[in-house]
């Protein structure tokens, strides 16, 4: 390892702490070496390596145990982008935008995929799922947990962490678009659950095309618009209140 015995910066240090667990090929379950131990090497202070460890915590890299000290941790992606979005990016409007692309890109590109995989067992828990939106939207509730839950089992076997991962935290972070016109917001949904009804009975008689077709209507625009007509809440919060 360098020695930064005049950089104090605890991102070197998090660096170079990356370099030495790869240089090293520590594996999981393997432990870096102790705190004043690190200090040494790298001419820092105790409290320097503390942040430099913090982080490499914070992104799922190692894990402190008592008694043992700092373990390298099973690769978790979850863990990875839960960090990025939650501690990195920012909570603005255009957010809404930017994850309702993301979640495009990612349907669309897997979506071959996700219809070979899909069994009967699936097909009739979307019908649910559907039944479910339709319920809400009946009952003046908003439907995101079913629209969630709807997405989730088209494509709850692709085999790649790294995509369901992305898609997950993608949905915790989606706002709750809450549109300031309930009669606006009634036309949305009703029109939403249309696209989900034209969707499942696609995928129910195993039309590729008929599916793919009200994948990208689906997400052919943002979610609502324009955007003096709505505001935005957490994900969830209102997901009991009326329209």
């Amino acid at each position: 390892m360098r020695n930064f015995k005049s950089e104090k910066l605890y991102n070197s240090v998090y660096q170079e702490l990356r370099k030495y667990i790869s240089t090293n090929k520590l594996m999981p379950g393997d432990k870096l070496p102790p705190e004043m131990e690190l200090c040494e090497m790298l001419g820092v202070s105790r409290n320097v390596v503390r942040e430099a460890l913090k982080a490499l915590q914070l992104m799922g890299v190692v894990n402190p145990v008592p008694g043992l000290g700092y373990l390298i941790q099973t690769f978790n992606s979850d863990k990875i982008f839960e960090n990025i979005f939650y501690h990195i990016i920012p909570h603005t409007d255009d957010l809404v935008i930017e994850i309702f692309q993301i979640n495009a890109a990612l349907e669309l590109q897997f979506f071959n995929e996700a219809f070979d995989s899909l069994t009967e067992e699936d097909i009739n828990k979307l019908g649910d799922a559907y039944m479910e939106m339709e319920r809400k939207i009946l009952s003046k509730q908003r439907m995101t947990e079913p629209d969630k839950r709807f997405h989730s089992i088209i494509y709850e076997r692709i085999n790649n962490r790294m995509f369901h991962s992305i898609k997950n935290i993608t949905w915790e972070m989606r706002p709750d678009v809450v549109i300031k016109d309930n009669d606006a917001y009634s036309k949305f949904c009703t029109e939403s659950l249309a696209i989900h009804k034209r969707l499942y009975e696609a995928l129910k008689i195993h039309d590729r095309e008929a599916a793919r077709k009200e994948i990208v209507i689906h997400y052919s625009t943002p979610p609502i618009g324009p955007r003096e007509t709505w505001t935005t809440s957490d994900f969830g919060e209102n997901e009991n209140k009326d329209i």
